[in-house]
């Protein structure tokens, strides 16, 4: 009884050895097709961040709450700080994404709506009109490439989407100049995301970089 007692012990050992052993060939994560685009996301993000911070600091952003409740998050945030929350994997920058009415009327497919949003409580920004068409650019570029990132990264509504993937290079322009004033922080009423991003920023915790980038996505589901 103890020899086989302890030559189960022995299999049982052997057993547990060898599902401990690294495979022969681990798997490998596969590499998103499109993760040229997040580059390109955190490139615009890096720019709405610092031209946020310039308005602020000029007393352009008075109208704005989460510009006003958190001014000294928003003063603390240096260029490491920029970068280090710039990788959101959403744009921190709206432009009426989600206002199907008002692409189509910017557009010249529609007539104004007739509840249209005024801009003049909007996020008053220095260079206003080369950051849209920045946002425009890669937004156009990215709906005609990857339709589902540009959905995910920019926010944007199918029909909208379409629209913005017609826009010839003119039509971008026109845009940008017209209608720069349209430009808002996304998420803009909510100060809970808006503090938490600039704290988590700031600290350069790596765990709260990574809560700020999933309650980015999940706002982004709820809308």
């Amino acid at each position: 009884m103890r020899a086989q007692f302890f030559m189960d012990t022995e299999i049982a050992m052997k057993i547990g050895r060898r599902g401990r052993r690294t495979p022969a060939h681990p798997l490998k994560p596969m590499p998103w097709a499109e993760a040229d685009v997040l580059a390109r996301v955190r490139r615009l993000n890096l720019g709405v961040l610092e031209a946020v911070i310039r308005s602020i600091a000029l007393g352009a952003a008075e109208d704005i709450e989460v510009a006003r409740r958190h001014k000294e998050l928003w003063r603390a945030m240096d260029a490491a700080a920029c970068a280090r929350i710039a990788g959101n994997p959403v744009l921190l920058m709206d432009l009426r994404f989600h206002d199907v009415e008002w692409w189509l009327w910017a557009t010249n497919k529609a007539p104004r709506p007739i509840r249209a949003r005024h801009a003049e409580g909007n996020l008053k920004i220095e260079g206003a009109t080369t950051l849209t068409r920045e946002i425009l650019v890669e937004a156009c570029i990215t709906s005609r490439s990857s339709p589902l990132a540009a959905k995910l990264v920019f926010g944007l509504k199918s029909r909208v989407l379409e629209v913005i993937a017609d826009l010839p290079s003119s039509e971008i322009d026109r845009i940008a100049i017209s209608h720069h004033d349209e430009l808002q922080l996304r998420w803009a009423d909510d100060a809970v995301f808006w503090r938490n991003l600039l704290q988590a920023a700031i600290s350069g915790s790596d765990d709260d970089i990574a809560a700020v980038h999933m309650h980015s996505l999940q706002l982004l589901e709820s809308e």
